[in-house]
C-alpha cells in the first residue's frame, strides 16, 4: 500500500511542478506544498491515512494548474482550491498567512 501512494506522491509532485513552473507562479505558495508537507509526516510515522491525504492534496493542486495550462483554463480552480477561497479565504489571520508563505517564496505583495 505504501509503495502505491509513494508512485501516486511522485506523479502527482511531477504534475505539480510541470504546472507550476509553465504558469510562471513557482513564486508563490501553493497548497499542493502542504500536500507534500503532510505526505512526509505520514511517512515518518509510518500511517498511511495521513500519506493518503497527502496524495489527495498533492494531486489537487497538480490537477488544477495541469488544467490551467494544458486546457488554457486560468480561472479554473480544483475542488480544494474552491473550498479554500470560500470558507478559509474571508478569515483575516488565513489572508495574512498566506501572505507570509507567499512572501517565503518570493512573491511581492
Amino acid at each position: 500500500m505504501i509503495t502505491l501512494l509513494v508512485q501516486i506522491e511522485a506523479v502527482a509532485i511531477l504534475g505539480l511542478a510541470i504546472g507550476v513552473f509553465n504558469l510562471g507562479v513557482w513564486k508563490e505558495w501553493h497548497h499542493g506544498y502542504l500536500g507534500i508537507l503532510i505526505f512526509i509526516l505520514g511517512m515518518l510515522l509510518n500511517f498511511w491515512p495521513l500519506v493518503l491525504v497527502g496524495n489527495i492534496v498533492t494531486a489537487d493542486d497538480a490537477e488544477q494548474h495541469l488544467v490551467q495550462d494544458f486546457l488554457d483554463d486560468p480561472t479554473y480552480q480544483s475542488p480544494l482550491h474552491w473550498a479554500y477561497g470560500k470558507y478559509l479565504w474571508p478569515l483575516p489571520w488565513i489572508r495574512k498567512l498566506t501572505a507570509w508563505l507567499n512572501g517565503l517564496f518570493g512573491k511581492k505583495s
